[in-house]
């Protein structure tokens, strides 16, 4: 079955509220989905001596949430029908704050609760794009809600180290379950905004609506595109996940102290802001996109690479260059998942493949890389491997500039890359 691609009825002037709203709860949710995986990464050379983590045990928790998101992500599209865009999302930040306390109320739970927590996390990672889709926002407005992201991620690695350091590693890694309840009560406002509009207008913002869910077309064409955003978003999250899980390892062992390389990590996220904000606004041209390609997975890639020689003065200079490129890997990722489904339905079943997917390869790429460090004693075959995945990245965004959007009637005109965002 197509999936429906008329676009949704425009906002009528007394929904604005409501819209505002939703746009507000997207930048909320996005605050929510990287301080549960970056606080940990901030800690984890005290999670053995305080929580009694074991060495193999650091390595499974670094990589947990990923694999969680890849399990997970086939449930997101069934919770979305069940109870609209909005409603998923407000289960994902309730379960989420349930997930993120009671890991570290009772320590058992850590592991458990972890893997949960990141099934939450992917709950509001796969329904954003399409969240985004139906609030018609702009590219300005979807650079807001993917830098919410880095926000977050900044956060949860600059302040759970502090507060560890003054209290407990428990203490600093229980209190981000307050933000994701925050973060459910602007979700819940939202949905109450948009029930007291119009039919049109409640499934427009909330995602409740008789169409169901899109299903991916089956064209050739579209499978190739549908692949190949697979992959930009599978690797870019590897990427991103290899730097969050173990930057602060990779650097205390070439000299760097714990606390600098903790806050270290949270200015990976905060340079971060600016390509992520940017980025969905340069990408709306092919030519733009490619240019973009080129230098982010060059630029990762000598980036990573110059984690195998670095030295304590030259750390400063390296995570701002990956920061500021990561992110802008990020923020193309999630700008293709927009502006590459031609209708809201079918962003949430191309979010829900490329998330589900590119978690499941993250997770991978994170363990693989830690065994690596473990069993040869040196992170150099790792970094080697990833930066070659940067580089394929870079081509894989080559090769998706300028493709037709998926969910378009074959006997429509194709769009370009940015139509979806416009």
């Amino acid at each position: 079955m197509s999936a429906d691609t008329s676009p949704p009825s425009p906002p009528s002037t007394g929904s604005d509220a409501a819209r505002l709203l939703g746009l507000f709860a997207a930048a909320a949710v996005g605050l929510n989905l990287r301080p549960a995986i970056t606080s940990v990464a901030s800690v984890l050379d005290q999670l053995p001596a305080q929580l009694g983590v074991s060495d193999t045990g650091i390595v499974v928790l670094s990589s947990l949430p990923v694999a969680a998101f890849g399990l997970s992500a086939p449930l997101v599209p069934r919770l979305a029908r069940r109870f609209g865009v909005n409603g998923a999302l407000l289960l994902s930040m309730g379960v989420l704050a349930a997930a993120l306390l009671l890991r570290v109320l009772f320590p058992v739970l850590l592991l458990p609760g972890t893997l949960v927590a990141g099934a939450a996390i992917m709950g509001g990672s796969v329904l954003m794009p399409q969240y985004l889709k139906q609030l018609q926002a702009s590219p300005r407005a979807i650079g807001v809600a993917t830098t919410m992201f880095a926000v977050g991620a900044a956060l949860g690695a600059a302040l759970t180290r502090q507060l560890s350091d003054a209290v407990s590693a428990a203490v600093a890694l229980g209190v981000w379950a307050l933000l994701a309840a925050l973060a459910g009560a602007v979700l819940y406002l939202a949905r109450r905004a948009a029930a007291h509009g119009t039919v049109e207008d409640s499934e427009a913002w909330t995602g409740r609506s008789s169409t169901g869910y899109g299903v991916v077309p089956r064209a050739a064409g579209q499978r190739w595109t549908t692949s190949l955003i697979v992959v930009v978003f599978g690797l870019q999250a590897v990427l991103y996940f290899f730097v969050a899980g173990w930057l602060p390892t990779v650097l205390g062992e070439a000299g760097t102290d714990a606390g600098t390389a903790a806050n270290l990590l949270a200015w990976f996220s905060v340079v971060g802001f600016i390509s992520t904000m940017i980025t969905p606004m340069l990408v709306v041209r092919p030519v733009m996109l490619r240019v973009t390609a080129l230098v982010i997975g060059v630029g990762i890639a000598g980036g990573v690479l110059w984690l195998t020689v670095v030295v304590p003065g030259q750390a400063f200079a390296l995570v701002s260059l990956l920061g500021l490129l990561q992110s802008g890997a990020f923020g193309v990722a999630m700008s293709l998942l927009v502006a590459k489904a031609a209708s809201p339905a079918a962003a949430g079943t191309l979010s829900a493949l490329a998330q589900g997917i590119g978690f499941v390869l993250a997770a991978i790429g994170s363990a693989v890389v830690g065994s690596l460090r473990l069993s040869t004693g040196s992170w150099d075959a790792g970094l080697w491997i990833m930066a070659a995945l940067a580089l394929v990245f870079g081509a894989a965004v080559i090769a998706v500039a300028g493709r037709p959007a998926i969910g378009q009637r074959v006997a429509e005109p194709q769009a370009p890359v940015g139509s979806g965002n416009r």
